[in-house]
């Protein structure tokens, strides 16, 4: 298989899978995982299944999309979410000025630190990225 490729997907509840789209409702097509796609969460591989209360998020649609289109290369999909904050909060030079938190954390570049880490605990760039 060709190199790899690695996508990182941020956001918030709707990243965790706290949408009104359910598991069950995807078609049949939708519902089986890309053979070339490996999920990663909280350091860790995950699987390919539905969140909480039957509900899933983006990577569901976007690792068939992106699989489709890269389908030499082995994809790696890793998912981070942090309720309560804006794009700004992933920065990795944090300005106080221009982030909006909901979260109560004032620790500069603390979600861009913990975004990195959840990188190199899954293990997937080896220092090449």
């Amino acid at each position: 298989m060709a190199r790899e490729l690695t996508f990182v997907l941020i956001g918030q509840s709707n990243m965790v899978g706290w949408t009104e789209s359910k598991f069950r409702e995807l078609p049949n097509w939708m519902k089986t995982k890309p053979r070339n796609v490996r999920f990663y969460q909280h350091g860790r591989q995950m699987d390919f299944s539905e969140q909480p209360g039957g509900r899933i998020g983006p990577e569901v649609a976007f690792s068939k999309f992106i699989a489709a289109y890269y389908p030499g290369r082995r994809i790696n999909i890793i998912k981070l979410a942090v309720g309560g904050t804006s794009i700004y909060d992933w920065a990795k030079i944090w300005n106080p000025r221009i982030s909006f938190r909901m979260t109560g954390s004032r620790i500069p570049n603390s979600l861009y630190a913990l975004l990195k880490r959840q990188i190199q605990l899954s293990g997937v760039l080896n220092g090449n990225g």
